[in-house]
């Protein structure tokens, strides 16, 4: 595990205390980080017997573990400086593509992101059952995967890693280079590389070249997030002071698009124009 890379000019939290700054990540930045972090404590401790979460698709399949579709992303290790190493850079770079993902119809807001998720997740695990490529956990890989998108999106941002200063798109291959030069394991690299890559292609190289949209934010993630950045649902102020406010956005996108076969919401096209800020 190689130091994770910062902005040149980045600025530190402003929050006032631990709880501030955890609560001021992105929802699904903040709860990955969370189970992750329970899961490390849990091994770490003893409590928790990492074998009865990794991937095992005969325990799906057979005795319909299902939770195994989901833990094998939470598994770092034990605490360690590498484990610290990879929280850190997850809380980074799923912070910072959360908050601006591509547009696949949930107006660059964090509906995309769980799609994003949603898809490396699944296309990890279909390669894992497959036999292709045999991967009992995979968090490390779908860290990467959310590197190298964020990479893409925001490409002329400049970081240093090493205090040698790069482009943001140059930094997941001099990740994968420092990693190789160390002797270390490049795998989870090179599959968060080709994972993150396969989406890109999908979502800004296939609509730009053929004209279609392949993915598409599901309907059901819209109404749950809310188009737009997710904001937590907060009790209506009203003098009745009876029900909830639905979530709602930060940042809306600029103006829907007209027409589509998509379901749920599509603003823009799939392929990630960007709508609103970035």
């Amino acid at each position: 595990m190689v130091a994770a890379a910062r902005p040149v000019a980045d600025v530190g939290n402003t929050g006032s205390s631990l709880e501030d700054w955890f609560k001021s990540l992105p929802i699904i930045t903040r709860y990955w980080f969370a189970a992750t972090f329970i899961f490390t404590a849990g091994m770490s401790f003893g409590v928790i017997d990492p074998m009865n979460y990794i991937f095992d698709f005969n325990a799906v399949k057979d005795r319909f573990e299902i939770w195994r579709l989901v833990t094998p992303f939470c598994i770092l290790g034990k605490f360690s400086f590498p484990t610290a190493i990879a929280l850190y850079m997850m809380v980074q770079y799923s912070k910072r593509h959360e908050m601006s993902p591509y547009n696949t119809g949930g107006g660059s807001g964090t509906a995309d992101y769980a799609t994003t998720v949603l898809f490396g997740m699944a296309l990890m695990l279909a390669v894992s059952a497959s036999g292709i490529f045999q991967m009992v956990v995979m968090c490390q890989h779908l860290v990467y995967m959310t590197l190298y998108l964020w990479s893409k999106r925001d490409a002329n941002q400049d970081v240093s890693i090493y205090g040698f200063p790069v482009k943001a798109s140059q930094l997941p291959f001099a990740y994968l280079g420092i990693t190789v030069v160390m002797g270390n394991d490049p795998m989870p690299i090179i599959v968060g590389i080709v994972s993150g890559h396969v989406y890109y292609f999908l979502v800004e190289v296939v609509p730009a070249m053929y004209g279609r949209d392949v993915i598409h934010t599901p309907a059901f993630l819209v109404d749950f997030f809310g188009p737009g950045q997710y904001v937590p649902a907060v009790q209506a102020a009203a003098a009745g002071g009876g029900g909830w406010q639905a979530p709602g956005r930060v940042n809306p996108p600029a103006q829907p698009a007209a027409g589509g076969g998509s379901s749920g919401f599509s603003w823009g096209r799939g392929g990630g124009e960007r709508l609103g800020s970035n």
